[in-house]
């Protein structure tokens, strides 16, 4: 598994890989830079919008939305996220390929498990994510709001 920022600060991005025989699957987690920035920023690292499967958003502050609609559309990559981030970025209206996630529920993203987990922020239904390719794991937490016990299974 491999695990790429794209950026930090705020509008931060990052890219997660897993490869199993000749497959690679491709996710970006969330999408706080223009369509035109993250793909520069992936070209970088080796890899395009194109060759994506999906990308995750953990909520619907900007810096984690700046572009994910107008990627989803340009390249038909799904977009995973809560349905109050759904609602609250226009992606329940939007021509998008639109994959609700529910907290504690893993999903099945080509060679990647990906388990989304609540945390308290000031958003709709924050999530982050938890992603494994079987042999590994990564924890990602970017925003939370307040210390609480919520923990992700590690």
């Amino acid at each position: 598994m491999r695990f790429a920022s794209l950026g930090s600060g705020s509008e931060g991005n990052a890219l997660v890989e897993a490869q199993s025989g000749a497959t690679t699957t491709r996710v970006l987690l969330d999408c706080g830079f223009s369509a035109k920035e993250v793909e520069r920023r992936l070209a970088r690292l080796g890899s395009s919008a194109e060759g994506l499967d999906a990308i995750l958003i953990t909520h619907e502050h900007s810096d984690h939305i700046g572009s994910p609609l107008t990627l989803a559309r340009k390249w038909s990559i799904p977009l995973y996220m809560s349905w109050g981030t759904a609602r609250a970025v226009g992606a329940d209206d939007a021509d998008v390929d639109l994959q609700v996630l529910w907290g504690d529920e893993a999903v099945a993203i080509g060679d990647l498990s990906v388990l989304p987990y609540t945390v308290p922020h000031d958003a709709r239904e924050p999530l982050q994510y938890v992603f494994s390719n079987g042999a590994n794991r990564l924890g990602v937490l970017t925003d939370v709001g307040t210390p609480s016990r919520i923990s992700a299974p590690c």
